[in-house]
């Protein structure tokens, strides 16, 4: 909101000073909108097609907000649209080495296709309309190649600056990532076997790596074994000096695997639930986006008796989710709380949903069994 503000007297002043009038400080204030929309936008094309240049995994490619109207998978990447087409977003990560070289070209790529557009912005402003695009763009494209890396969130400026200089053993983390990249392709398939010996070579070359941790702790999940996956991620935890970020993401993990323990009985409530509800807000407060915990949120409606509730989070997150294990979990949640409420019939309708998503995965199936008794 304030940086909305600040942009509009910008507006403002460029405008009486040019001599614009009203009628200039409304044209300005649109061209202004479309500068915010466009530049983030152009940036994000330019990494999406330096990442396809230079080879690194697109995961997902995101156009618009709110409600989904269609996804599809085309290779090993799904493209969603969403009803307010005025964000483009997209999962990216490394693929195959080198690593950090390939990652550093994509970012450059990035950086010039939003700098060849503010440049040409300035070159043909004419009229209140390009001013209010300059206003905007410019300074948005500064702050785009300032180095900054938080939660699900990376610059342009990160790429081009920060990744070149990380230190050990950020850097050998970074350069781990075609590994989980490997496995969790292979998981998407249900393959969990193959799965299973990239993560194995992963353990054997890098056994100390929170990377390591976060990939062996997703395989125990893949079979249903979550008790051992919270032990074996709070023994992480006590033992290793965590960066905030990486922080953020294990404790987001950490209290979803908690309560599918305790859902699944393999953990007391009365010991977990406390630890997954902290590992929840603590995740939060480390800057992970709480929109993106939904699923986790509707998990813990439903062990506290609140399926209404669950059902509303669950249905949010699985529009929302990129992975289809994720959501296949949050709709097997949603089936769950229908059997909460003693309609069954809604229960396998979300069920179906699920097995679309990934029929093999542990709670999927065990929720089957449920509903067939």
């Amino acid at each position: 909101m304030s940086a909305t503000v600040l942009g509009l007297i910008a507006v403002a002043i460029v405008e009486t000073f040019s001599g614009g009038g009203f009628g200039g400080f409304v044209f300005g204030a649109l061209g202004a909108l479309v500068g915010v929309i466009t530049l983030p936008m152009v940036t994000q094309s330019g990494l999406l097609i330096g990442s396809a240049v230079f080879g690194l995994r697109v995961r997902h490619v995101e156009l618009g907000a709110m409600r989904g109207l269609v996804s599809w998978t085309w290779r090993r990447t799904t493209f969603t649209v969403r009803a307010l087409p005025v964000v483009l977003a997209s999962e990216i990560g490394p693929w195959r080495s080198p690593v950090i070289l390939r990652c550093w070209l994509a970012g450059l790529t990035s950086a010039l296709a939003g700098i060849a557009s503010v440049v040409s912005v300035w070159l043909l402003t004419d009229g209140s309309f390009w001013r209010g695009v300059l206003v905007a763009a410019t300074p948005l494209m500064i702050s785009k190649l300032w180095p900054r890396r938080a939660p699900l969130t990376t610059s342009t400026g990160w790429l081009l600056f920060g990744l070149p200089r990380m230190p050990e053993p950020k850097r050998t983390e970074f350069c781990a990532g075609p590994y989980a990249a490997q496995s969790y392709e292979l998981l998407k398939s249900g393959d969990v076997d193959a799965a299973q010996a990239v993560v194995d070579e992963l353990s054997a070359a890098h056994p100390d790596l929170n990377t390591t941790n976060s990939c062996q702790v997703t395989m125990l999940e893949a079979r249903g074994e979550y008790a051992q996956a919270v032990a074996l991620l709070l023994g992480h935890m006590s033992t290793h000096d965590i960066p905030p970020r990486e922080l953020s993401y294990t404790l987001a993990g950490l209290a979803g695997l908690g309560l599918t323990a305790v859902e699944s009985g393999q953990a007391d409530a009365e010991t977990l639930l406390p630890i997954s509800r902290k590992a929840l807000t603590d995740a939060i407060a480390l800057g992970y986006p709480e929109f993106k915990l939904g699923g986790t949120r509707a998990l813990l409606a439903l062990l506290d008796d609140e399926p209404e509730q669950a059902i509303e989070l669950a249905e949010t997150s699985a529009d929302h989710a990129t992975s289809p294990m994720s959501r296949a979990d949050d709709h097997v949640t949603v089936a769950r709380a229908h059997m909460a409420l003693r309609d069954n019939a809604s229960a396998r309708l979300a069920l179906d949903k699920a097995e679309a998503c990934a029929d093999w995965w542990p709670r999927v199936r065990a929720t089957r069994q449920r509903l067939s008794v």
